[in-house]
Formats: structure tokens, sequence, C-alpha cells
């Protein structure tokens, strides 16, 4: 059920992933285009709790929306420190 809710959001996205279902409602999501994939995450992650990007920079207490928004972008690259500190 989850592997084939994320695979039809990967169709929408545009973005080429691996869905590996381990079972238990857990599963392993891989692509070759991590930039991409990690950019997904944000967004999704921020429109489950039906957040902006404005709510979402306010909470991790930046100066600007701009420094987020960039990053779910991916227009501006991100450390994994930085991707575990949004997640």
């Amino acid at each position: 059920m989850i592997k084939s809710s994320v695979e039809e959001l990967m169709v929408d996205s545009g973005l080429k992933c691996q869905i590996e279902d381990l079972g238990k409602g857990e599963f392993v999501l891989s692509s070759e285009n991590v930039k991409l994939l990690t950019c997904f995450v944000l967004r999704r992650l921020r429109e489950a709790q039906g957040l902006s990007i404005r709510d979402v920079s306010a909470k991790l207490k930046h100066k600007s929306h701009t420094e987020y928004a960039r990053h779910e972008s991916g227009a501006t690259a991100m450390t994994l420190e930085t991707f575990n500190r949004y997640i």
C-alpha cells in the first residue's frame, strides 16, 4: 500500500526512484539523483504537515524564508547535517 502510494507520487513528480518494501509499513527509497530526492522529501514532509515555507523557516529560526526555500528547491546544496535538521 505505501509502496504504491509512493510510486504514484514519484510519477507525478517526474523523479525516478527505486522502492524496496521491507514490510510492516517500512520501505527504502533510493534514486540516482539524490539532490532531487532530498528536495522531494523535504517538500512532501512540509506539505504533509500543512506548513508553508515561511512556517518551516520560522520553526527553524531562519532570518529569512529564502534559505529554506533554496534548499527545498535544490537551488542551494545542503549538507547531510542540514538535511537531518530539516527532517
